[in-house]
């Protein structure tokens, strides 16, 4: 039987999103958003969904850490307004 006190709480889950650049003359693309307790996980995450190409940069950014300047400021989604 497990006993609540045994049951470690897991920390709440961050949205990342995750940018990318094939070559060091082009522009950060966005290319998605992982969802993970850490960021060292969201980091391992990251690089395994989004290997099909071989980047050149390859950035992970909370998306609480973006200021929005139009649109809706309830939604943290990048891009969705």
């Amino acid at each position: 039987m497990i006993r609540a006190k045994d049951v470690q709480a897991q920390p709440p889950a961050v949205s990342y999103e995750v940018f990318g650049r094939q070559r060091k003359d082009t522009c950060l693309y966005h290319l998605g958003t992982v969802v993970a307790p850490n960021a060292s996980l969201a980091e391992v995450q990251a690089l395994t969904t989004y290997d099909e190409h071989h980047w050149s940069e390859l950035c992970l950014v909370p998306a609480e850490a973006f200021t929005v300047l139009v649109g809706a400021r309830d939604d943290r989604m990048v891009g969705l307004v």
